[in-house]
C-alpha cells in the first residue's frame, strides 16, 4: 500500500513523501482498476477534483495522524476522498472530503 505518512512528524516532508512516491493523487487512491486510475486523472486535469496534495495542505491543521487509506468515491454523484487516519492514541478515524473544494464533509471515529 506504501507508507505511513505522519503529519505530527512534519507537514512539507508527508507532502515531499507523496509527490516524490508518485502518489501525488492516485498512489493510494483508484488503486484497485487501471481504468478508475484514467478516470481520476481525467478529472484531475478537467478541475473537476483538486489532487490529493492540495487537499491534504488545505486540511493539514485538521488532519493529525498516520495515513491508513486514502479513496476516492462518488458518493451520490459528488466526488469525496475518504481518509482513513491513525490518531497517536491508537484510535481510527474516517474524514471524508469534498474532492472538488477541499471541505471536510465528515470527521468520525471508526
Amino acid at each position: 500500500m506504501g507508507r505511513l505518512v505522519s503529519y505530527q512528524a512534519g507537514f512539507t516532508r508527508a507532502l515531499a513523501l507523496f509527490t516524490l512516491s508518485g502518489f501525488f493523487l492516485f498512489g493510494l487512491v483508484y488503486a484497485d482498476n487501471d481504468n478508475d486510475h484514467d478516470e481520476a486523472l481525467k478529472l484531475l486535469r478537467s478541475g473537476k477534483i483538486l489532487s490529493l496534495a492540495e487537499i491534504l495542505k488545505r486540511n493539514k491543521n485538521k488532519l493529525h495522524g498516520a495515513i491508513l487509506e486514502v479513496e476516492l468515491e462518488n458518493e451520490d454523484n459528488q466526488l469525496i476522498y475518504e481518509i482513513e487516519l491513525l490518531k497517536k492514541d491508537g484510535i481510527v478515524w474516517e474524514v471524508k472530503i469534498n474532492a472538488k473544494n477541499g471541505v471536510i464533509i465528515k470527521l468520525e471515529e471508526e
